[in-house]
């Protein structure tokens, strides 16, 4: 039976009507008595594409994430914050989760803000879609098929809500329609100043204002003290941890870093580890001081239970680290590799790994102190260089900076472990309208540097200041040759956590050169560890004996210091140069630090293979500590560093067995 008018109404069937019938319940019911983790088991799919356990999505291989998701729909909080490292699913099991079971039981407005709108797009597509796709509460529920406009990438739209996928860095988004659920991704590389419009997680958390239950859900990893948003949520919270029984004694503890021990071998074996053997990392029991392993650890997270440390306040805190991981690649193997290849690199002063580490494997803030130099006493430490290139100088680099009537750059060597020997420092005055004193530059860029076994080098990567003046000029001198001259440019960012190069993967559009924005606060924090160094070796900075390395060139490297300041009540460092002071020598270091970088990231230039390769065809030679000059003495008085020294004859010995003895990190700096 069937009701229907020719002239006015459709034909609507009883099949119809059931369908309007289901539409009108889900609105008018409450949703059924469920969790999320409760919806999840029942009807949440693990796409293949983005899963290693596709198919049923089950709550055992993440223990820790259901208090999580039942914090998330518990209407008495209206606020969840999550502190956390990589590797422990917060995506799939968060966000995803979270918005599946919205979109099915307790249908409303969403918003998810994501550091870039590039991010947002690529979670639609790699994310989002496929769980879409396979779950199938949520494919009757959102065609993806359709691209009518209330159904793009970035926008989806349900019965009862829509879903808003948008990017920090694009304000006009964070201004539109009401929304009841706010997700925010990454929140500490959120815009702190969404086009100029203000802080983007504020812009979101207005969205929501209007509803009685609104509910914020915040995750990430953070970063620098002090400047951390995510660190600056959770001081709000009631900070929960996540508790585990010990295998051994069944009693409870959280999981931190000091608990981590491992092997060590007698003798250096590994080139990054050292002596270090991070295959035998276990767990150690602060309480029975028992030793457990990481499959022992993953079976105890089953019995785990989050303990509050701070009074409830509205805002559940859950803090969790990649010691928790249940993951493959994440085992405590893989969190020991990768603390000692950054604690290797930070005792060249080099602080970018341990940062990292810090934040993505502990989800910890990493601390920065005020950085500053004295300049006394820096010429005692020039030497008399037995070449033009020191023995152990592998790859030549320079930068030049710009100025009104000249250009100003150095030319730097670098060795293993970025041990780094100043060559020459060059000034060249004239009119930088005038293609002269390109030509002059370009003179200078092709020099020849002969080595101590006679090997003639040339700077491998040229770097110019574009950032200020001539710029046109710059550009159309580093066209000359693109792959070589690399025109650069300081980061506008407040503390950015950039790499020290941001290379472009193609040439500039405009300009037709590899424009490369340079994280100078980064850059400079490393160049003032290593220039405190006293020891020769990784990271020390060798300078010579000539008559540009003079106390100006010194007061003009260590002339910045680094303060701590506000920008729209928001913490950050920048380093900050005295009015009319000459930091051209520090920016010379910066841009050849980026220039090294450059080569490693982009060219794939490894300093130590560099290194064995050249060792091959080099005689073998005794490293011996510089010879500094002192201003009383001349320098033909001094004695030349890199002095060959004939190795002595040693007797072949067997191997000795290898020993071990059981190492922990508190005996290394973290």
């Amino acid at each position: 039976m069937s009701l229907s008018n020719d002239n006015f109404l459709p034909e609507i069937s009883f099949s119809s009507m059931d369908e309007v019938y289901k539409d009108l319940q889900s609105l008018w019911f409450p949703p059924p008595d469920e969790s999320i983790t409760e919806w999840a088991e029942r009807y949440r799919k693990l796409s293949a594409e983005n899963s290693a356990l596709p198919g049923d999505y089950r709550i055992s291989v993440t223990p820790f994430l259901k208090e999580i998701q039942d914090a998330c729909c518990d209407p008495d909080i209206p606020r969840v914050v999550c502190q956390k490292s990589a590797q422990v699913a917060w995506t799939d099991g968060i966000i995803n989760n979270v918005l599946g079971y919205h979109i099915h039981r307790d249908p409303c407005p969403a918003l998810v803000l994501f550091p870039t709108e590039d991010m947002a797009e690529r979670y639609s597509k790699e994310k989002f879609g496929p769980m879409i796709r396979d779950s199938e509460p949520l494919a009757e529920r959102i065609n993806l098929q359709s691209r009518n406009a209330g159904n793009t990438i970035l926008s989806k739209h349900y019965r009862g809500g829509h879903l808003e996928l948008v990017g920090s860095n694009a304000p006009s988004k964070l201004a539109s329609s009401p929304i009841r659920l706010i997700l925010v991704e990454e929140p500490d590389r959120c815009s702190r100043n969404s086009g100029g419009e203000g802080n983007s997680l504020k812009l979101a958390y207005e969205r929501g204002k209007t509803f009685y239950n609104r509910k914020i859900i915040l995750g990430g990893s953070p970063t620098l003290k002090g400047t951390s948003e995510i660190e600056r949520e959770m001081a709000l919270s009631d900070k929960r941890h996540f508790y585990i029984p010990c295998p051994h004694c069944s009693e409870f503890t959280r999981l931190q870093w000091n608990m981590v021990v491992w092997e060590k071998a007698d003798k250096e074996i590994h080139e990054v580890y050292e002596e270090h053997l991070p295959e035998t990392a276990k767990l150690k029991c602060p309480n029975c001081e028992e030793l457990f392993t990481n499959n022992q650890k993953n079976e105890a997270l089953q019995l785990g239970e989050w303990r509050a440390t701070a009074p409830f306040t509205g805002v559940a805190g859950f803090y969790i680290n990649e010691l928790y991981s249940p993951f493959p690649n994440a085992r405590l193997q893989d969190v020991v590799e990768k603390f000692l290849e950054a604690h290797k690199l930070e005792k060249s002063g080099d602080h970018t790994l341990m940062t990292t580490w810090k934040n993505t494997s502990m989800g910890e803030t990493f601390e920065i102190e005020s950085e500053s130099v004295d300049a006394t006493g820096f010429e005692n430490r020039r030497e008399v260089y037995q070449a033009d290139v020191p023995h152990d100088g592998i790859i030549i680099t320079c930068w030049f900076d710009t100025q009104d009537d000249r250009l100003e750059g150095e030319f730097v060597a670098w060795g293993p472990n970025e041990e780094t020997w100043s060559l020459d420092y060059v000034k060249l005055h004239g009119d930088l309208s005038r293609p002269e004193i390109w030509n002059e530059l370009e003179k200078h860029m092709n020099r020849d540097f002969i080595s101590a076994t006679g090997v003639i080098h040339r700077a491998r990567l040229c770097g110019i200041d574009a950032g200020g003046h001539f710029t046109g000029e710059v550009h159309a001198f580093c066209r000359r040759d693109i792959f070589r001259y690399i025109p650069t440019f300081g980061s506008k960012e407040n503390g950015s956590t950039k790499p020290v190069a941001s290379f472009p993967q193609k040439a500039n559009n405009k300009h037709k050169t590899y424009l490369t924005e340079l994280n100078t606060v980064t850059a400079k924090q490393v160049i003032y560890a290593r220039i405190k160094h006293q020891k020769v070796g990784p990271g020390y900075c060798h300078f010579p004996l000539k008559e540009v390395y003079d106390e100006r060139y010194f007061h003009g490297l260590v002339i910045e210091k680094m303060i701590k300041k506000y920008s729209k009540g928001q913490e950050y460092f920048t380093f900050e140069n005295p009015p009319g002071g000459r930091n051209e020598p520090l920016d010379c270091r910066v841009g050849n630090f980026a220039m090294i970088r450059i080569l490693q990231q982009n060219y794939g230039m490894n300093l130590r293979s560099l290194q064995k390769l050249m060792e091959q065809t080099m005689p073998k030679v005794e490293p011996s500590a510089p010879q500094f000059v002192q201003t009383e003495i001349e320098a033909e008085e001094v004695v030349t560093s890199n002095q060959p020294v004939p190795k002595p004859a040693q007797k072949s010995e067997k191997p000795k067995p290898k020993k071990r003895s059981f190492g922990k990190v508190g005996s290394i700096k973290t």
